[in-house]
């Protein structure tokens, strides 16, 4: 809930720049959006991946332990792959900006499906860097 109120402070400021530049809102809402919840990725202030990580650590441990692989790998793995919230529009700064930017889940699936793309070429490049 963090993240909800920092984007909310920031609504009015993104509603003059809109006006002042000429720019839809829906322009500016997006990447605000991308930006809370990277910000809020970035400093697991969110409840949610941790309540995955609770559930899906001893998964993954169990897991590597069973085929002989390093469990700290599968487990960072695990840790980071579960903050990826770019694809669905519920979360909740997603939600205080579809309203006002006038998206739909289309608009988030076009966007999130990039920036998710991109966030797993990024993990699977930096684990095996760091971990092969």
């Amino acid at each position: 809930m963090q993240k909800v109120g920092a984007t909310a402070l920031f609504l009015p400021v993104v509603s003059r720049i809109s006006a002042r530049t000429g720019l839809p809102m829906s322009r500016l809402l997006m990447p605000m959006g991308f930006c809370a919840i990277l910000g809020g990725t970035v400093s697991m202030v969110g409840s949610s991946p941790l309540i995955l990580l609770n559930l899906l650590v001893p998964l993954a441990v169990n897991i590597a332990v069973g085929v002989g692989a390093d469990p700290a790998v599968f487990a960072l793995t695990v840790a980071i792959a579960t903050s990826n919230s770019f694809i669905i529009p519920t979360h909740q700064v997603k939600a205080l900006i579809m309203g006002p930017g006038g998206y739909g889940v289309a608009d988030f699936l076009r966007a999130s499906g990039i920036m998710t793309a991109l966030f797993l070429v990024v993990l699977l490049v930096a684990m095996n860097l760091f971990y092969s």
